[in-house]
């Protein structure tokens, strides 16, 4: 039968006195366990431990998720697992690569992430709005093929400055 008997914080309750295991010093994963449960501290009835990381932040676990490895870090285990799966699949390791059979859109996506936009046009170097011009129309993935121009060069570049001035002369414009 339950016996009265006081809690740390002074009050009264008939229950018998909570049997916790001492976990500290114990290793989970990437966590050590540093103090003793804080009956302040607690989630859904369930102790929490203060842990310390191998990074050496420092958070709190319950001793089922540290048990069951449901919590092995404080994040950067799952960070680092990330990155690695990342450096996995880049380029043409991953499985959506198409190699030089991508699509133009894919293409300029690519060389935007690949190819430093500067301040300036690359052929008259004012300030303007940038776009990214394939030199030799082959659009395959090769940064030297492209530079960033402004709209009014990269027309030129093309040919459809000339074209446009042409169409605008017959309609009178």
């Amino acid at each position: 039968m339950p016996t009265l008997h006081d809690t740390p914080e002074g009050t009264t309750h008939s229950f018998p006195p909570l049997r916790i295991k001492n976990m500290c010093g114990e290793k989970y994963h990437y966590l050590t366990v540093l103090s003793d449960w804080l009956p302040s501290v607690r989630k859904g009835g369930s102790t929490r431990w203060l842990c310390e990381c191998r990074c050496g932040n420092k958070i709190y676990a319950t001793r089922d998720h540290l048990i069951q490895g449901n919590t092995k870090s404080c994040g950067c285990f799952k960070k680092k697992i990330k990155s690695e799966q990342m450096k996995k699949n880049i380029g043409s390791k991953n499985h959506n690569w198409t190699g030089d059979d991508a699509s133009y859109g894919a293409i300029h996506l690519w060389i935007h992430r690949h190819k430093r936009k500067p301040k300036k046009c690359q052929m008259c170097n004012k300030r303007a709005r940038l776009d990214a011009a394939n030199i030799s129309g082959k659009y395959e993935r090769d940064i030297h093929d492209f530079l960033w121009l402004c709209r009014k060069c990269h027309m030129k570049s093309d040919g459809r400055l000339k074209s446009l001035i042409i169409r605008n002369k017959q309609y009178g414009k």
